[in-house]
């Protein structure tokens, strides 16, 4: 496994992604955390995992879908009957409750 450290500028971007704001005081602080905590994951590249059985549901179900068929669609009117708000064929906005 090689070690190696992560950057200011690496930092930089991981502060801007996550929104958060990265000191400039304490990069050496964030440089030292993060490496560590990026050398700590990589140990589990070094696990033999060839003896495990792919997992393809944690409850060991089957996907019991239904075929993908086109099914009639519900009607406008049918839509639109419970509704006072209707303008035209658009739902119009009351303002709140």
């Amino acid at each position: 496994m090689t070690k190696r450290s992560i950057t200011s500028e690496e930092i930089k971007k991981i502060a801007t992604i996550s929104k958060l704001s990265a000191l400039d005081d304490k990069m050496d602080r964030f440089s030292n955390q993060f490496t560590r905590i990026f050398d700590y994951s990589f140990q589990f590249d070094n696990i033999d995992i060839s003896h495990v059985k792919s997992l393809l549901n944690a409850l060991d179900q089957a996907n019991d879908s239904k075929p993908d068929e086109p099914q009639p669609s519900i009607t406008q009117k049918l839509v639109s009957k419970n509704e006072p708000n209707i303008n035209g064929i658009f739902f119009s906005s009351t303002g709140g409750d």
